[in-house]
């Protein structure tokens, strides 16, 4: 038997596998590092042998291969997925994704760290420091764990600004990267040259290496000379001769970019000859950083350098002390950089003759800006006309390179330079050829993780819905007088006129007031005084006085056009319906509107918003809403038992309508009644919700509505555009449903319904409320990477996978809890169940068992009875909890019945069973493979006899299988397992008598967690799936 050690601790150290001694020319190299190629140097042993193969370098990564990485993402990513959640997922990325319509907590793995990718991105765009959420430590407990004021503020201020948790992992890393690399006061020689020979960048964790690899040694073995060009000189002697090897070593300098004739250059050199480093340009590169490195690293540097590593998915000890921006960062600027180069900048580098590549260009283009920057008399003199200095061929080039960046400009996103960057892809001097190429790939590999096909459109028509939709609020708003409801335009012809209007203004060099603008004292002083008199305009034809009509008007005076009743009515409600529309279609919401066949840009505003509301009766959605409604509600001292009380009847009532289509206001508005809250309530008490509207009583007083579609033929024109005016305004109501603002706006059951939507409207929320919810995403974040670091394995990933489950964070957390169910634990969905008295869960639950025996179909019985559950667990939510622990506690058993429901699509049940007075799980499994043939097996786990399972299986219609205890052969036990086993028998004669068995083919195993790998499946014999099953019900029974 061959036993892998290393396999077996699971672990191997990257410093084990490849290792250069100390006399250079001798290579050791473990079988899982590919071979070295040459590369045309000469070496020389001074002892008296010529070997070339101690002067063979290894080669770097080849185009080739680094494609060849870009394309295997899905593997690197889902590795990834722990350390990513634990480590990176700040509680800003949270806050901010859900913000964006994304719950990490809920996404496939590899989909999550490409969103999680594109949040820090969006923080870091924004340039906005977000600060009051709190990770898992605080300042006070951070200081006392570092042992140093110091030492915590700059852990605490180097996190934030790289967006990384305060997680006790990350700070131990960052504290044990201090303490190693505080010792180094300075590189050696004997450790340059182990990193020069070993290609080790210089990092905290390489430098610490190094220095104790070599000991502070600094080793001459004077065993040969290697020079990267022609001819090679050797000498038996043991003094080097300069001289003559000078002119060749200030070859090898100049191709490396240095100055030849620079002193320290040719000491470096000159000093690689002594030490048998083979002097090439690379090599000389190397020695050259690792001698610049500035040494010792202050306290700030190292947490630096840490916080930046651990902010590109490394750990700690892996920050490159040259490296002073995340990956992040560094995709940020880049594309920033390329949208700046000009034409201009093309030309220039051109005409130098320099590499089409992006640091060369965003180079000219610093130059160009400067040159256009001085703007002197003397400077104008000197400046080139470089148009005018370019040759027939080198303006075709011009033409090509500006062909080419525009590509690059159209594919570059910030998400893909990050992906790119993180694979080690140069962007910035890697040709620009190759850039174009390999963001192509990065598109179609993040095609294939948000959409599923490896088509680029729609991933493309994502990137384009999402900045246009970014670019609205900064559009002149005098575009939206140009527009009306009545006329079907699409989203994007909506934009491409404001687009042309911005692109007037801009080129009159006018200002304007824009979209997003909040109307206070930031409008210019021009507008001010061009709308001075507003409010007596409005006052004229009978308006109120507000600041949204006020907005109304300024749009009209921007068209020249008339200040009607007439045309404030039609302007305010395409302002309303555009705004509403813009500000619902967050990047989430346009995701899944793309993956469900839609163009959001080729649809018009009334169909993106019936869209968006569909979304929004997402069950999944309105659980988190209503959550975080609660939490805030809970945290806020200042609303009184009663006023709580009312405004959980709102948030209800409103969460109502949306699931409703707003039924109730259409049967508010058949009595002629006011639409207050009171007679929405009334209308929605007076009926029974059902999954696709209202069921009214019918009765001469309420007007004889009998259900939506008698609704939408009964009511005439002008109720009909009362319902849409008043279902917007509930839509309103529902998108501001917040405790603090609820407060605010004194909302009461006798309020208009309009009048409520215009108070939340205009109420601002207060510091406690924002407070509120930072500390409730904040939990959900510390929550999040506490499962990811401690539940989430590579076994579990597996396991889960064997279901088609996908291995995200609350997939993992359901299934554990589902699992503690056999155990009888509290976390089980059962034992919940079984507390809520109006599931009639003991029914349910006997019900499940019996089907075992009578169900034809037992897959279809039971997924059935979980959806029955998952329904009433859901009217429980929305109409009878009101703590924000129970709301939490029912979606964690939703999970688990989702989950539950999977398991059961690949024959796989939790069943609950009664068992010696409480509720556990009975697993069981349909197995029928071409290799172990059809089974079934059942485990449970008892209060005396610990874990007890079967495996049971029909050939030649007798029964045989076996039954196995976890706990060892004792007297006791043996006597239990042999009563189970005849208990087992004497029920398969009494249910199945057409079958034979008896205890010679039933076998029964000890010390054993489960009885299936025993028994292979039959292949003979013609039975049912029921059949087994049954098998299972009559296990529990005997148990």
């Amino acid at each position: 038997m061959n036993v892998n050690l290393n396999a077996i601790n699971g672990m191997e150290s990257d410093i084990d596998s490849t290792r250069k001694s100390m006399d250079a020319g001798v290579n050791f190299t473990l079988s899982n590092v590919k071979s070295t190629q040459p590369r045309g140097v000469v070496a020389v042993d001074l002892a008296g042998s010529l070997s070339n193969e101690q002067g063979l370098v290894k080669a770097g990564k080849t185009q080739n291969d680094i494609m060849t990485e870009a394309q295997n993402t899905d593997a690197a990513i889902r590795h990834n997925y722990m350390s990513v959640m634990a480590n990176n997922m700040s509680s800003e990325d949270f806050a901010k994704a859900a913000a964006e319509g994304f719950d990490f907590s809920d996404m496939k793995p590899e989909e999550t760290v490409t969103i999680l990718d594109k949040i820090k991105a969006t923080l870091a765009m924004s340039g906005t420091e977000v600060i009051g959420y709190t990770d898992t430590i605080s300042a006070e407990e951070l200081t006392k764990i570092t042992g140093s004021r110091s030492f915590a503020n700059d852990i605490i201020s180097s996190f934030q600004e790289n967006d990384i948790p305060i997680t006790e992992n990350n700070v131990s890393d960052t504290m044990a990267v201090y303490d190693n690399m505080k010792e180094i006061t300075a590189l050696s020689d004997g450790a340059v040259k182990f990193m020069t020979l070993n290609e080790l960048e210089p990092t905290m964790e390489n430098i610490y290496l190094a220095e104790h690899a070599t000991n502070g040694q600094n080793r001459k073995s004077g065993m040969f000379i290697a020079l990267e060009a022609e001819g090679y000189y050797g000498q038996k002697a043991e003094k080097i001769e300069w001289q003559s090897l000078e002119q060749q070593a200030k070859k090898v300098i100049e191709e490396a970019g240095f100055d030849p004739l620079k002193k320290s250059v040719l000491e470096e050199a000159k000093w690689m000859i002594e030490e048998s480093i083979p002097l090439t340009k690379e090599n000389l590169q190397k020695v050259d950083e690792l001698k610049s490195l500035t040494l010792p690293m202050t306290q700030e540097e190292i947490v630096k350098s840490a916080a930046i590593s651990i902010a590109n998915k490394n750990g700690a000890a892996k920050g490159n002390i040259n490296e002073q921006e995340s990956t992040i960062d560094k995709a940020v600027r880049i594309e920033k950089a390329v949208d700046r180069i000009s034409t201009k900048a093309i030309e220039r580098a051109i005409l130098d003759d320099k590499e089409i590549n992006l640091k060369n260009l965003s180079e000219a283009e610093r130059t160009v800006e400067e040159d256009s920057g001085l703007g002197t008399k003397k400077t104008e003199e000197k400046r080139i006309n470089v148009e005018d200095n370019l040759l027939p061929e080198k303006k075709i080039q011009v033409l090509e390179a500006r062909k080419q960046l525009e590509e690059v400009r159209l594919k570059m996103t910030v998400t893909a330079n990050v992906r790119l960057l993180d694979k080690g892809f140069n962007l910035e001097t890697e040709p620009i050829t190759k850039v174009i190429e390999a963001l192509d790939k990065e598109i179609d590999s993040l095609s294939r993780e948000l959409f599923g096909e490896t088509d680029p459109s729609k991933y493309n028509l994502f990137e384009e819905t999402t900045a246009k939709i970014s670019e609205f609020k900064e559009l002149p708003l005098a575009f939206i007088g140009r527009h009306d409801l009545s006329i079907k335009e699409s989203l994007g012809e909506i934009y491409d006129d404001a687009k042309a209007i911005q692109h007037r203004y801009e080129k009159a060099g006018a200002t304007y007031e824009a979209v997003g603008t909040e109307v206070r004292a930031d409008l210019g002083d021009n507008i001010k005084k061009a709308f001075r008199n507003v409010d007596d305009l409005l006052k004229d034809i009978g308006q109120e006085i507000n600041e949204e009509n006020r907005r109304v008007v300024r749009i009209l005076g921007y068209n020249r056009m008339e200040v009607s009743e007439e045309n404030i009515e039609r302007v305010r409600a395409m302002d309303e319906k555009l705004m509403s529309t813009i500000n619902k279609l967050k990047p989430g919401a346009v995701l899944n509107m793309i993956r469900d066949g839609h163009n959001p840009l080729k649809m018009t505003l009334d169909q993106l918003s019936s869209e968006l509301s569909d979304q929004d009766k997402n069950s999944g959605k309105q659980e988190e809403k209503y959550a975080r409604f609660l939490y805030k509600l809970e945290k806020n001292a200042e609303i009184t038992p009663e006023e709580r009380e009312s405004f959980i009847g709102i948030y209800r009532l409103f969460n109502t309508l949306k699931v409703t289509d707003n039924a109730a206001i259409g049967a508010v508005l058949e009595t002629g009644a006011e639409m207050t809250l009171e007679n929405l309530l009334s209308a929605v008490r007076s009926s029974r919700t059902e999954k696709k509207g209202m069921d009214f009583k019918v009765d001469d007083k309420f007007g004889g509505v009998e259900g939506k579609k008698t609704l939408a033929k009964s009511i005439s024109a002008q109720i009909e555009t009362a319902f849409i005016y008043y279902s917007e305004k509930a839509d309103v109501v529902y998108d501001n449903l917040e405790p603090e603002k609820l407060h605010a706006a004194k909302a009461k059951e006798e309020m208009l319904l309009d009048e409520l939507a215009d108070k939340l409207t205009e109420a601002e929320e207060p510091p406690e409320g924002t407070e509120a919810e930072e500390k409730y995403y904040s939990e959900k974040a510390s929550d999040l990477r506490k499962i990811a670091s401690g539940q989430i394995s590579e076994e579990m990933s597996k396991e889960l996978a064997r279901y088609s489950i996908e291995a995200n964070v609350e997939n993992v957390q359901a299934y554990l809890n589902l699992k503690s169910g056999r155990k009888g634990r509290e976390t089980s969905v059962w034992d919940h169940a079984e507390k809520i008295a109006k599931l009639a869960f003991k029914e349910t639950r006997q019900k499940m068992l019996d089907d075992l025996i009578n169900e034809d179909n037992y897959e279809e019985a039971y997924v059935e009875k979980m959806l029955e559950l998952s329904e009433s667990l859901d009217n429980i939510l929305m109409n009878e909890t009101d703590t924000y622990i129970d709301v939490r506690t029912i979606h964690l058993m939703q999970k688990q019945l989702t989950v539950a429901t999977n398991m059961a699509r690949q024959k796989s049940f939790e069943i609950p069973v009664e068992l010696e007075g409480r509720t556990v799980s009975m697993h069981v499994t349909l197995r029928e493979t071409a290799l172990d043939g059809r089974k079934v097996e059942a485990e449970v786990e008892t209060i005396d006899y610990g874990h007890i399972s079967m495996a049971m299986t029909i050939e030649d219609n007798v029964i045989k299988g076996a039954f196995a205890a976890a706990y060892p052969h004792t007297g006791e036990m043996a006597e239990y397992m042999t009563e189970l086993r005849q208990r087992f028998i004497d029920g398969l004669k009494e249910a199945e008598p057409e079958l034979l068995t008896d205890s010679t083919n039933i076998g029964i195993f000890y010390r054993r967690q489960e009885a299936g790998s025993a028994i292979a499946g039959s292949e003979n014999g013609v039975f049912e799936n029921r059949t087994l099953l049954r098998m299972a019900e009559i296990f529990i029974h005997a148990v």
